[in-house]
């Protein structure tokens, strides 16, 4: 299975937008096209040697560009970091090696994935719409989520720790292969599945799409991320099997009124979910108003804006810190007049007595003071 041919199937697939998309920055870079194959960016010995001999030094963004297969199976690797640089992967084989976490984020173009004799437990590929065939023969699997991959054709997977697989998502399917020592698990598929083998003692159920409908739509705005999302929530004909499957999908900010300090505002969210990943196989569309509640006002210290005098009172204001057109002022009160004392004046004469003589005059001497 391994030597598949690698045709990419041409599918109208909708721009899903489903998912965070994750930008990786370069770390040291010696110029901005290219990223040095240094520890800090490859920390695996293994890997960074293979990435030294296959593109030198330095990768540079058509080495990326041109990268679309690549195959380290067997090289001893134990940490894949540094291989979602690689963002133009279609071919991907890293069976035989003693990775316990494969990260497929960043491989939108993803058309095939080999990951058999590694240590993953869990397999995650809703970032990877355009994967055809799938191979993970003996991993310690225990959780796998594919049903974003909605043009999968092969699904060959064993692991002996591995009890629940839904795959009803999968309507290309051709051949699917599972194995597992436990015991009484369940495996759901779609119709017309050509080829399949499946444990035993296995629970084997196909879901068709028209016994699904949507139970209910939980909406999340504060999530620590700083997405917002809705998550839909699928529920499968109880009639016939409880089944209830949550798809998240992430909101579009579609418009925004924002609160002031005195008015409240008002974001309003569109999520979309094309038919290609819908439960019910229809397209839908939801819109969420989150009301916004007024900030209040955050009131700077006071401050005098009119210095009071005594003729006329002053003022004290103080601003919002959220929108200095915002501000409250206070009076203060004129100033009150300093009283001015009355002056006192004391006369001292030279002398103390005097003898006066009819007709005659006589002069004294006085001293004024105040």
């Amino acid at each position: 299975m391994k030597k598949t041919t690698m045709g990419v199937i041409s599918v109208a697939l909708l721009a899903l937008g489903l998912a965070a998309g994750i930008v990786m920055v370069p770390a040291k870079s010696a110029r901005a096209d290219e990223i040095p194959v240094i520890k800090d960016n490859f920390p695996d010995d293994n890997l960074r040697d293979w990435v030294l001999e296959n593109y030198g030094d330095t990768l540079s963004d058509e080495e990326i560009t041109n990268s679309e297969e690549i195959d380290i199976s067997g090289k001893g690797i134990k940490d894949l970091t540094g291989i979602e640089y690689f963002t133009e992967i279609v071919y991907f084989d890293c069976s035989q090696n003693d990775i316990s976490k494969l990260d497929l984020t960043t491989f939108h173009n993803l058309n095939f994935l080999y990951c058999s004799k590694t240590k993953i437990t869990e397999l995650n590929t809703s970032n990877n719409h355009h994967v055809q065939e799938i191979i993970c023969i003996d991993c310690p699997l225990t959780d796998i989520d594919v049903t974003r991959s909605v043009i999968l054709k092969v699904f060959d997977v064993e692991s002996d720790d591995l009890i629940f697989v839904d795959l009803s998502m999968n309507t290309m399917l051709e051949k699917v292969s599972v194995k597992s020592d436990k015991f009484g698990g369940t495996i759901y598929l779609p119709p017309n599945v050509e080829e399949l083998t499946v444990p035993i003692d296995w629970e084997m159920k196909i879901l068709t799409k028209d016994k699904w409908f949507v139970k209910r739509t939980d909406w999340i705005t504060d999530d620590p991320s700083g997405y917002a999302y809705a998550d839909i929530v699928f529920q499968y004909d109880p009639t016939i099997k409880y089944y209830e499957v949550t798809v998240r999908i992430y909101a579009t900010l579609v418009s925004a009124k924002y609160a002031s300090c005195e008015i409240d505002g008002e974001y309003v969210y569109e999520a979309f979910l094309p038919q290609e990943l819908s439960r019910t196989g229809e397209e839908l569309t939801y819109n969420y108003r989150q009301e916004i509640p007024a900030t209040g006002h955050d009131w700077g210290d006071w401050y005098v804006s009119r210095q009071a005098t005594v003729n006329k009172a002053g003022e004290e204001r103080r601003i919002c810190r959220h929108d200095a057109s915002h501000f409250e002022t206070r009076s203060l009160k004129k100033l009150t007049p300093t009283p001015t004392k009355k002056p006192v004046a004391t006369i001292t004469l030279n002398k103390k007595n005097a003898e006066v003589v009819a007709g005659k005059t006589i002069t004294l001497k006085a001293t004024v003071k105040g």
